[in-house]
């Protein structure tokens, strides 16, 4: 079978789960079929099986909001994308088509499949589709019942279509889309996402005289990053049995340094490479995932329960299924105190966090990738 995968971002270091899942999609897919690429940013320009299709959405971050607001709308019904698009797919001939996110490549392209008559899977990340940043915070739901967001619900709702099978990881994200009226005539999936690191030998923090505690991810808002950092900083002041490990970088990693500046139970480490990611997931004791916007599936949590980490989450989005299904302890959104309670309970109860991560370890076995591509190729054989 010849299948066309499009994702706005595919590199060869994803930094995203999003672009994590469609490489490894390509990667598991490319066994049995041939798969071609469709992109607006890439650094494989040497592999003549993707497709680049320039866009200015990887330097959408640096434009301001207004502006940014007009790329959106632009964006959405980019014409000219939509040629390219077509020349490629009439040129390649796929009896398939995966998308991903579609943000810098046009909400146009759905008419397309359809107008081709190309069979067409569609896998959800996040709302982009109901709100153009795909961050919506907790406490501020409200931005949703703007007009202007019910205004762009109703295009984007129109311009996806009805894709023959959409796929979400979790209920959340698409209960978000079907209460909104998206997706009418498609068949829905859910599917939790791919487990994307090899299941290790080693439990996590087994010979820690501290115990460790790590966050990874960028150093934001939406992540949590100073929310993190300032609940262990109350928690040290009466328990100095723990340290926090701060892996990443971002907007807010230099005031994250200025606000732990006299802290020695906090450690920083720029590299959130893969490499160093494992080594330090099987070293730690817990990961916090403090999210303050509302989430899929993070990845992050997944790679955790590979190695038997157990996790202490904000109880948001699709958050909430994911711990309840592999296991571990979920916080209220922002209330330090509460986040403080579960990591006490933690060190008071290190066996049964060790148990924790163990279930964890065992389950997550049922999310191999091998897995997930045999379930994507049944769809469609």
């Amino acid at each position: 079978m010849k299948i066309c995968l499009i994702n706005n971002i595919y590199r060869e270091n994803p930094k995203t789960g999003s672009e994590a899942i469609a490489r490894a999609m390509v990667d598991g897919l490319r066994k049995k079929n041939q798969v071609f690429v469709i992109t607006a940013a890439t650094d494989h320009a040497a592999d003549k099986a993707v497709y680049e299709i320039k866009s200015l959405y990887k330097k959408l971050p640096k434009i301001i909001f207004p502006i940014r607001l007009i790329w959106h709308l632009f964006d959405s019904v980019d014409a000219l994308k939509y040629l390219k698009i077509k020349k490629i797919l009439l040129k390649e001939k796929p009896d398939l088509i995966i998308t991903h996110n579609l943000k810098g490549l046009s909400l146009l392209l759905p008419c397309l499949f359809k107008r081709l008559g190309i069979k067409y899977i569609h896998i959800l990340h996040d709302i982009q589709l109901i709100y153009p940043s795909g961050l919506i915070y907790y406490s501020k739901e409200s931005v949703l019942d703007y007009p202007w967001t019910k205004l762009y619900i109703f295009f984007s709702r129109y311009l996806m279509q009805s894709p023959d099978i959409v796929i979400s990881p979790s209920n959340w994200l698409m209960n978000m889309h079907l209460k909104r009226k998206f997706f009418k005539n498609s068949d829905i999936l859910i599917l939790p996402n791919p487990a994307l690191f090899s299941n290790s030998e080693k439990i996590s923090g087994q010979e820690n005289e501290k115990f460790d505690i790590l966050f990874i991810g960028p150093f934001s808002l939406s992540k949590g990053a100073l929310f993190a950092l300032r609940s262990f900083i109350d928690l040290a002041e009466k328990n100095k049995d723990s340290r926090l490990i701060m892996v990443g970088h971002g907007p807010d990693y230099n005031e994250a340094k200025k606000i732990a500046k006299n802290q020695k139970n906090i450690k920083f480490i720029f590299d959130d490479s893969h490499k160093k990611i494992i080594s330090l997931m099987k070293e730690a004791n817990c990961l916090v995932v403090p999210s303050l916007c509302y989430e899929n599936s993070p990845t992050v949590i997944y790679e955790a329960a590979s190695f038997g980490l157990p996790v202490i989450a904000s109880r948001i989005g699709g958050i909430t299924e994911l711990i309840r299904e592999l296991g571990g302890l979920l916080f209220e959104p922002g209330s330090k105190e509460d986040l403080i309670k579960k990591i006490e309970w933690a060190l008071m109860n290190k066996e049964k966090i060790k148990t924790i991560g163990k279930t964890a370890k065992e389950k997550v076995k049922n999310y191999s990738t091998s897995n997930y591509i045999k379930k994507i190729e049944d769809l469609v054989n």
